[in-house]
């Protein structure tokens, strides 16, 4: 059995690093005051599904039942037994038992990633009539991942949150809140997990690691628990990885590294002095290394900023606020592209040009010299233009190579190019479309450029370029048309 499934929590005393949402929600269960909807946010792996089953099995425990019934009867009752107070599941009964063993009649798990649709919840309003199979239980839907519902499935689900039946109970888990319609927010209590620190991940390790045996150093458990990124889930599941690694010896922060491809933080400060110093060949150099070695790009990029923030806490130079911001924007960029670490070698290039103040006065001078540059050249195209007009012959000649050259960036432009014909009209190059709908389409603004910058490029100079519709196929088609008419007539009438 995988670790995080072995030590799952199963009662809120076990849940580790959400002591603000446990304590409102005991405050409830022994209040007897539990809410008919529930939302649970926050990144993934921090025990929102674990938490939504355990409220789930407190609330239809048959022994919490019995204790609320009976503090009914005998108010006075004081018991600091959380069982007794009826807050924590027993563990012992029928209901919790079977909830364990997920085949429990009164709570239903839904994913909303697979049932998404109107249909699957109208299904879930059907059941949600019945009440449940004991009296005194709360029939609870457990829906996970609540963002993928669609519009019309959140509609149908808002009826029934709206106007809740007492033996009705919704807990639902999403990892993006933002996505849930506001008219479903303002009907649930919200409660949002936050990540444990590094610390408490390590201590869960390492404590974990001492019941099945694990031998680790206090190395490895940080860069696991770092690893983790405050997931205790992620933790257990890299834990059974490294496990069976060397399982004859303690295993150390160095097993760590070259079991997951990671780099080490020597290593890491070592290209940041690299890099900040103007060093490129050898900043380059340790980079292609750590490509070799299959060091993750991401974590690389992710520890390098961790770095260089500690670095301008103690010694706030503007060269490590521009490496920041550039291998911020770099982070999203290795995961487009192909060359994972493409984008983070050309950041090292950037980052001592952004620092350096001549280098980047240069930059803005050439950026100002470019900006002359279209008024000038549209002189010289004037001049151009008059002393080489283009000529009919000439333009059916390219016509293909332009058809061609405008294929390799838009196919499709390309082939409604292969049904219009080229003209030379006055001072224009006219493309002759048969019908409307061609016409609207070239003369969308990034086709048109497309054409331009084509037809620029094979004769040397910008060349007007207008759209019109062809009168002779118009004419002809209607012609043709009216030739049918009359034909099919004939026929008709003998």
């Amino acid at each position: 059995m995988a670790l995080y499934h072995k030590y799952r929590p199963q009662v809120f005393a076990e849940v580790l690093g959400q002591d603000h949402i446990i304590e409102i929600i005991t405050n409830a269960l022994k209040q007897d005051r539990v809410y008919h909807a529930y939302l649970f946010c926050g990144p993934r792996g921090l025990g929102k599904t674990t938490v939504a089953r355990i409220l789930a099995k407190a609330v239809n425990c048959d022994n919490n039942i019995k204790n609320r019934i009976s503090k009914i009867k005998k108010p006075k009752i004081h018991n600091t037994d959380p069982i007794i107070r009826g807050f924590e599941p027993c563990e012992k009964c029928q209901s919790c038992l079977s909830a364990n063993r997920g085949s429990s009649l009164d709570i239903i798990e839904i994913d909303a990633a697979s049932n998404r649709g109107i249909d699957e919840i109208r299904e879930l309003r059907e059941k949600s009539r019945f009440n449940a199979s004991v009296p005194g239980r709360k029939k609870t839907f457990i829906i996970d991942e609540v963002h993928m519902l669609t519009k019309e499935a959140f509609n149908a689900l808002l009826k029934t949150i709206e106007e809740p039946l007492e033996h009705l109970m919704f807990v639902m888990a999403t990892t993006e809140a933002h996505k849930i319609p506001a008219t479903i927010l303002s009907r649930v209590q919200r409660f949002d997990f936050k990540k444990p620190p590094v610390d408490m991940i390590s201590k869960h390790i390492d404590q974990i690691a001492k019941k099945e045996k694990i031998s680790l150093d206090q190395e490895a458990i940080l860069i696991l628990s770092k690893l983790a990124e405050g997931s205790f889930r992620d933790a257990l599941s890299l834990l059974d990885q490294i496990k069976e690694a060397k399982k004859d010896r303690q295993i150390s922060g160095e097993d760590v590294i070259k079991n997951f491809g990671l780099a080490r933080i020597s290593v890491i400060n070592q290209l940041i002095d690299l890099i900040t110093s103007g060093n490129n060949n050898r900043a380059l150099a340790v980079l292609e290394k750590m490509e070799a070695s299959g060091v993750d790009p991401n974590y690389l990029t992710e520890n390098m900023i961790e770095n260089l923030i500690e670095k301008l806490k103690n010694n706030p130079e503007d060269i490590y606020l521009k490496s920041i911001e550039i291998l911020a924007r770099v982070q999203n960029k290795i995961r487009f592209s192909p060359l994972s670490y493409l984008p983070l070698k050309l950041a090292v290039f950037k980052i001592r040009t952004s620092a350096n103040p001549v280098i980047q006065k240069i930059i803005e001078e050439k950026k100002a010299d470019q900006k002359k540059e279209p008024e000038m050249f549209a002189e010289k195209v004037a001049e151009k233009s008059q002393a080489n007009p283009v000529s009919n012959l000439t333009i059916n000649s390219q016509w293909t190579k332009i058809i061609n050259q405008i294929k390799a960036e838009n196919p499709s432009l390309s082939a409604l190019l292969e049904s219009c014909s080229p003209k030379i009209k006055g001072d224009k190059f006219t493309i002759m479309t048969r019908y409307k709908f061609h016409k609207d389409t070239l003369d969308k603004n990034n086709n048109l450029d497309l054409i331009k910058a084509v037809i620029a490029q094979i004769f040397g100079r910008e060349i007007q370029i207008a759209i019109e519709i062809n009168p002779e196929y118009c004419q002809n088609y209607f012609l043709n048309k009216e030739e049918e008419l009359v034909k099919n007539a004939e026929e008709i009438f003998n």
